[in-house]
């Protein structure tokens, strides 16, 4: 019986092209293949990724499936699925990584007509009432899916599907090198991920006029917000002292992160997207012993961060009263709590149950 992984995973040349692109989830499964062994690993990639030259192609020992004809989203939808169903062994034990309009039907076909068992890891849910139309139909079918698995890894206590899990809000690598703290600059400031209104980029700029000794650098690619948004945003600033950085490799982004020592996590609370994951950005913070600013509480990281209001003159109070001193005993928490022996042994557990 083989154990399969299919994600979401791209390869690096073609993240250089994408404009829009989630650098945590490709972390985030990166880590998965690390600490889990599987039998064959395939990674559908995403519906925005231009059309490219090769349909299914092979790369460092794992398969990428991009059939995208005629430029159609559909017919891509449809085909990587068919070649995915014909792929798999029966019986085979399958983990996907979210539950999504690319891998919800492969993944009733897979239950229904070769027996396999199927499980997910579930770190985004969405309610189809916050949808209309045809929209609606397709996440309630989406949603549907949850109750055919046989078990998932969820990563918010806050996700509630029909079927056995276990909640592990992350996953952090030992390996990851402690940086520098020679190189940190005094009250700088970073706001990495994601930028957009709901995740607080307008609060973390206008925090900065109340903060004129400090820095704040923005990294990321741009969510709900476009770049002369961000730029009137950053003109806006009063003391100049707001830099965005642009989307950074790696090397860069660590770079940029080992002279701050201020993290911001601002997720609009009232935002009900938010209530159902957890930003894995947070790990990675806290693993680099930076001090971590957020304004939604946390449970498994609770003891760690430092909570604040989604509110600009309230941030930068918060930001004000809390110590810039290197916050030296995360690290040790959240790699005894979220290290990769733990996830594989969470992955076993569900496996056998």
């Amino acid at each position: 019986m083989k154990k399969i992984f299919i994600g979401t995973i791209v390869p690096p040349d073609i993240v250089d092209k994408m404009e829009r692109i989630s650098f945590a989830s490709i972390n985030y499964q990166t880590k998965v293949l690390k600490a889990t062994h599987f039998d064959e690993v395939y990674n559908i990639l995403p519906l925005n990724v231009d059309r490219i030259s090769k349909k299914i192609f092979f790369e460092d020992g794992m398969c990428y499936l991009h059939n995208k004809y005629l430029n159609s989203k559909l017919l891509k939808l449809l085909f990587d699925q068919i070649f995915l169903f014909r792929k798999v062994e029966e019986k085979s034990k399958i983990i996907f990584y979210n539950i999504t309009i690319q891998n919800f039907l492969l993944t009733r076909l897979l239950v229904f007509f070769k027996k396999c068992e199927c499980y997910a890891i579930v770190a985004d849910f969405e309610d189809e009432e916050n949808y209309l139309g045809l929209r609606k139909i397709v996440q309630k079918n989406i949603n549907r899916t949850f109750k055919k698995l046989s078990g998932a890894i969820i990563l918010s206590s806050n996700i509630q599907i029909p079927t056995k899990s276990i909640v592990l809000e992350g996953i952090v690598d030992s390996e990851m090198n402690q940086l520098s703290q020679n190189r940190i600059e005094e009250n700088s400031i970073i706001f990495s991920g994601s930028i957009g209104y709901t995740t607080g980029i307008h609060i973390a700029v206008a925090a900065m006029n109340f903060l004129p000794d400090y820095k704040l650098y923005i990294s990321g690619p741009l969510f709900d917000l476009d770049s002369t948004d961000l730029k009137r945003l950053v003109k806006s600033s009063v003391h100049n002292n707001v830099y965005y950085m642009g989307i950074l490799d790696n090397e860069k982004y660590l770079e940029l992160l080992s002279i701050c020592n201020y993290a911001l996590n601002l997720r609009d609370p009232h935002k009900l997207e938010h209530q159902h994951n957890f930003p894995s950005k947070i790990l990675e913070y806290l693993m680099y012993n930076k001090n971590v600013i957020s304004t939604l509480n946390y449970s498994a990281v609770s003891k760690c961060i430092t909570l604040t209001e989604f509110d600009a003159e309230k941030l930068a109070a918060t930001i004000k009263n809390t110590s810039n001193a290197p916050n030296k005993n995360s690290r040790d928490y959240v790699l005894d709590k979220f290290g990769l022996p733990t996830f594989n042994n969470a992955i076993e557990t569900l496996l056998i149950k």
